[in-house]
């Protein structure tokens, strides 16, 4: 089915000198029989900024809308990382003609929604399930829930979600695609790694599977949620010297005082009545508050559910680097409300810089 569709979708890769030049990506899809164009494929030729986000993604958006006005069949585009392991996607929305950028977090939607949706049209095991890091978009539950799937949440990074998802596997969960929302990409199983080619091709599998006349249709039902980009500069914070342990500790104690004082504003705006905390250290998610929770020097990613009358409607995340005085903070909430997230993500970040003493 995938090559039947392959000679009407054409692809723009714009590689940016990276480690994509030496790759097989060219020669794959011409087995397939897609359509391609491949700009700044030599290595070394890097000519703007290596993190594939933003104005990185302008060059290709503009490539992709040239290929598209001369060959209609040109939809999809990518630029990897200067390593090659990560690409984000820009597309063409076909209601206005332009290219669009797909953020990190609709990147990861769209392939899990694409795998769940090639699995049931595959007859894979009943126990489905996504393994995924704790700052992931909870649009991933909205749409595993549509396909009996379960998700489970590690800490960030991807020895963590390929290690859960082994686990997973062993206590009989069929998991075939994991990954972090929050980065972008995705991994499929038996890959142990991000791949361009997993995303693009997880992203033609939901044309193909999915029944959407176009990507346009395919973004369009994603279920509705706004997150905070990991490369917007208010998901950074400068928290000084302080250890993660103690701005954990006191964070929990100015957490319950706040939401109680903002009690009436968060149920008449958002709905939401309540709240409970998850810690993230390696493969574990720990539902509770306090170091009981933690271990070690506490440096995992630690999470505020935010709650309504039967279900998660938003969350509150924060993790501190390793190796730099810096806490990284988000928002995510249903709905497309970027107002809302920012209310959330501000108070967030108040909330960080009091217990951090800033």
């Amino acid at each position: 089915k995938i090559k039947a569709a392959a000679s009407n979708i054409g692809i723009v890769a714009e590689l940016n000198g990276s480690a994509r030049g030496v790759s097989i990506d060219q020669d794959y899809f011409e087995s397939f029989g897609f359509k391609s164009r491949f700009l700044n494929d030599t290595p070394g030729d890097v000519v703007h900024a290596i993190v594939p986000e933003g104005a990185s993604l302008d060059l290709c958006r503009s490539e992709l809308e040239k290929a598209h006005a001369a060959d209609s069949a040109f939809i999809i585009g990518y630029v990897p990382d200067n390593d090659g392991d990560r690409g984000n996607i820009v597309y063409i929305n076909e209601q206005t003609g332009c290219a669009e950028i797909l953020q990190a977090q609709e990147v990861f939607a769209l392939s899990v929604k694409s795998e769940l949706e090639f699995m049931k049209h595959s007859k894979h095991g009943a126990k489905l399930a996504v393994a995924v890091n704790g700052p992931t978009s909870m649009r991933i539950e909205r749409i595993a829930e549509t396909y009996g799937a379960e998700v489970f949440r590690a800490e960030v990074g991807e020895a963590n979600i390929v290690n859960l998802a082994t686990e997973k596997r062993l206590e009989g969960f069929d998991i075939r695609i994991l990954g972090e929302g929050s980065n972008g990409g995705n991994i499929t199983h038996p890959a142990t790694v991000r791949d361009p080619l997993n995303t693009i091709f997880a992203l033609v599998k939901l044309q193909v599977y999915g029944g959407y006349s176009s990507l346009t249709e395919a973004v369009e039902a994603l279920p509705a949620f706004t997150t905070t980009s990991a490369f917007e500069p208010e998901a950074k914070m400068q928290i000084g010297s302080i250890s993660h342990a103690e701005l954990k500790a006191n964070y929990e104690k100015i957490f319950p005082a706040s939401f109680d004082k903002r009690r009436d504003e968060l149920k008449s705006e958002y709905g939401i009545t309540g709240w409970y905390e998850v810690n993230y250290e390696g493969t574990l998610a720990r539902e509770g508050v306090g170091p009981y929770y933690r271990s070690g020097r506490q440096t995992g990613g630690l999470k505020i559910m935010l709650t309504g009358a039967s279900k998660d409607i938003a969350f509150l995340w924060m993790r501190g680097s390793g190796t730099e005085p810096v806490f990284r903070v988000m928002a995510d909430i249903e709905g497309n409300d970027r107002e809302a997230m920012r209310t959330l993500l501000d108070w967030q970040r108040a909330l960080v810089a009091m217990a951090a003493g800033i």
